[in-house]
């Protein structure tokens, strides 16, 4: 049998263990087990006290604690940027000044060639002298007879042709006709005969060149 003193103090215990248990996430088993136990003891110091003496065993009952449930795991995070710095502003070297070497005296060096000289102007040619005039009895001893024995043309005498034919020619040197031509004209026909006559001219060399005039005369009679 449980004295006063041994009951009042276990009835602490569980009233403490009660209060404890009422905290915890899983208070309400814990108070059930309590209270259960608190009456059992009651009961059973009750069936002492009318028994009127003998001691009874104490049931001890074993509280077994109620584990949490692990915590989830954790999730790991990501490692945070890694941040580059910048690379340093380019700042260009500074400007070194280059000293500008002295001016070395000019040499003047003297070809020994010399220059070459201006070309020669060209020769002029020589000027010829015009040719002088000369009588054409002097220069043509034969002119005279020609001029007799030539015959007037059959178409200038059909047509009646007259006029004065004017021949002008040149002696060369070798005393050969050249040049020749009619500055005064009477007829195509008569110009033609005037001419015919002069080249049976036979002249003479005079040393220079002569220019010569014969005069032709057509008329009918």
């Amino acid at each position: 049998m449980l004295d006063k003193e041994q009951r009042d103090r276990h009835e602490s215990e569980l009233d403490v263990r009660t209060t404890e248990d009422a905290y915890t996430p899983y208070g309400g088993a814990g108070i059930c087990d309590c209270v259960a136990r608190g009456a059992d003891l009651r009961a059973a110091d009750g069936v002492g006290h009318q028994g009127g003496g003998g001691d009874s065993a104490a049931e001890t009952k074993i509280i077994e604690e109620v584990k949490p449930p692990p915590p989830p795991p954790a999730i790991p995070l990501p490692p945070p940027p890694k941040l580059t710095a910048p690379p340093p502003p380019f700042i260009p070297p500074p400007e070194v000044p280059v000293a500008t070497p002295p001016a070395q005296d000019a040499i003047v060096t003297r070809s020994t060639t010399p220059a070459p000289s201006a070309p020669a102007a060209p020769a002029e040619a020589p000027v010829i002298a015009a040719p002088q005039h000369a009588n054409v009895g002097v220069v043509c001893p034969n002119s005279a007879q020609v001029r007799a024995s030539i015959r007037y043309p059959r178409e200038a005498q059909r047509d009646n042709l007259t006029g004065d034919v004017l021949i002008e020619f040149t002696v060369g040197i070798d005393g050969a006709i050249k040049d020749l031509q009619v500055t005064q004209s009477a007829a195509p026909v008569l110009d033609r005969a005037a001419e015919n006559a002069v080249r049976q001219f036979n002249c003479a060399a005079q040393g220079h060149e002569v220019r010569v005039q014969v005069p032709f005369s057509f008329k009918l009679d």
